[in-house]
């Protein structure tokens, strides 16, 4: 068989934004190319002796697997999404590899983590692959920040997370007098959800009738136990557990207002963001990773995280009370700004998948 290309990264399960992604590649991939998988994903989100292990079980597995590929097939390219933090030592691996064999490798970065501040594996990882790499940003602004902290990475193109949304849904219910809150995500602390719960309450101690719904699967069992604390404390809170498919279709449909308080030092681009929008819902978050770039003033609430961010938040979202023609403004911009951001994506989505198969 020849012609192959190698991806490698987390592949589900878990199901988080990176290995929905990569998912998605493989299988828009696979019927025009021989694509092969090395899956590195340590089968779990909770951090711990189990995850470390087998996290490096199957990246030693996947470098073997890689090197007796390159020994044994006819590789195109390789594409890997860096690790972060220390991980990114393993996908300096991969690139070794690949630069003995000559390989181009395509690396699509979805972590801010090591564009904050230098960061010397990954320092290495680009100097190594200077001559066969092209690089993958989210946003303009991703872009210009990496290759600003790591010279000689100018072969770049930007691909968007905002390709993933296809279908669109204004919002047609008719509004009652009460404000629906949501939160979905991997439930955790990175993630926000005790900053979502504040603005939440924050919302609710100005006498405004409201319900906050929270989806998706706690990250361990302190955030669990923390989340069913304040629903015994506050009976407008409610948890749906991880939802799917009509579930998800739901959520989203009967929200006003998506609350995602993001602090996670890996986030980039969270797919939820352009889902909410894609409902016509207005969003709530914070500036950072790609958030600021891809969220227009006129789509919601991007704010600092500082004392005044609950409180500004919360004034948002009561002041653009769902229903009003403030509100129905909000939500149409939201809608107008993801179709457009959308089809431009996709092209660019489409010019790295020929890249990929002409490689």
């Amino acid at each position: 068989m020849a012609g192959n290309i190698i991806i490698i990264g987390p592949f589900p399960p878990p199901v988080h934004g990176m290995s929905k992604n990569l998912l998605a590649l493989h299988d828009d991939l696979n019927p025009n190319v021989d694509c092969i998988k090395l899956n590195t994903s340590p089968g779990t989100l909770v951090r711990g002796l189990r995850y470390h292990g087998m996290k490096f079980l199957r990246v030693v597995y996947s470098f073997f697997k890689l090197i007796f590929l390159s020994l044994v097939r006819d590789i195109k390219c390789v594409y890997l999404p860096p690790d972060a933090g220390v991980g990114t030592w393993y996908s300096l691996l991969f690139v070794l590899v690949c630069k003995v064999f000559n390989h181009k490798i395509f690396m699509h970065h979805r972590s801010f983590a090591y564009i904050h501040k230098a960061h010397l594996p990954m320092r290495i990882l680009t100097s190594v692959s200077s001559n066969i790499a092209t690089h993958i940003f989210l946003c303009n602004c991703m872009a210009d920040k990496f290759i600003q902290r790591y010279k000689g990475c100018d072969n770049h193109c930007v691909v968007s997370n905002a390709m993933h949304i296809k279908e669109f849904y204004p919002k047609v219910r008719d509004f009652d007098r009460k404000v629906h809150l949501g939160f979905l995500s991997n439930v955790s602390f990175d993630k926000g959800i005790d900053v979502a719960i504040e603005i939440a309450k924050n919302v609710f101690d100005t006498e405004v009738d409201i319900d906050f719904t929270i989806a998706g699967p706690f990250e361990d069992e302190a955030v669990e136990s923390f989340v069913t604390d304040k629903i015994a404390e506050n009976s407008f809170i409610k948890y749906l557990g991880p939802v799917y498919g009509e579930d998800k279709f739901k959520f989203y449909s009967n929200i006003d207002f998506f609350v995602f308080p993001t602090q996670y030092r890996n986030e980039a681009q969270p797919n939820v963001l352009f889902e909410a929008m894609a409902y016509g819902v207005p969003i709530i978050s914070l500036d950072i990773a790609c958030i600021r770039s891809d969220i227009p003033e006129s789509c919601g609430f991007i704010g600092q995280l500082n004392q005044n961010f609950v409180s500004h938040a919360a004034n948002f979202i009561t002041q653009n009370f769902p229903g009003t023609e403030k509100y129905t403004e909000i939500s149409d911009n939201c809608i107008k700004f993801i179709e457009s951001s959308s089809a431009n994506s996709l092209i660019s989505y489409k010019e790295l998948l020929s890249r990929l198969s002409n490689a």
